[in-house]
């Protein structure tokens, strides 16, 4: 079915969407490249996954969220991301978490996480006392 739609589309179409997505593409890396050489002071890996996870997020997340996404990738202090130095593989994984986190203005780290944790189980130790149980 897709074969078919993509035979039916004129060549020049193809090569208008094929140059356009490039474009797209392009802006992707761009933002990524900037944002790394910021970070680490050298450029990242650039290969065809490398092209191939960039295609995947414009994909998902579309050129301006992925731009924008991707710029907050790097600056994230997740000690996860650290640790594996901003992977762009791990931008793509995590692609709707880091959106949600943007969009709030405020990353989640393993720190946030323990204090939620943490003020959760005193909450559950009052409610438990109130009930009797401790």
């Amino acid at each position: 079915e897709i074969e078919k739609k993509r035979k039916e589309i004129p060549d020049r179409s193809k090569k208008e969407l094929e140059n356009l997505a490039k474009d797209e593409n392009k802006k992707i890396k761009d933002a990524y490249f900037d944002a790394y050489r910021l970070r680490y002071g050298i450029d990242p890996v650039s290969n065809g996954t490398f092209n191939s996870q960039v295609c995947n997020l414009r994909k998902k997340l579309g050129v301006e969220d992925s731009v924008n996404v991707v710029k907050f990738y790097l600056t994230h202090q997740d000690s996860f991301f650290i640790k594996n130095t901003h992977a762009f593989g791990l931008c793509l994984s995590n692609a709707d978490t880091l959106r949600t986190q943007m969009l709030r203005g405020k990353p989640i780290t393993q720190n946030e996480i323990r204090r939620f944790e943490k003020a959760n189980a005193v909450s559950d130790m009052i409610e438990e006392a109130k009930k009797g149980g401790i």
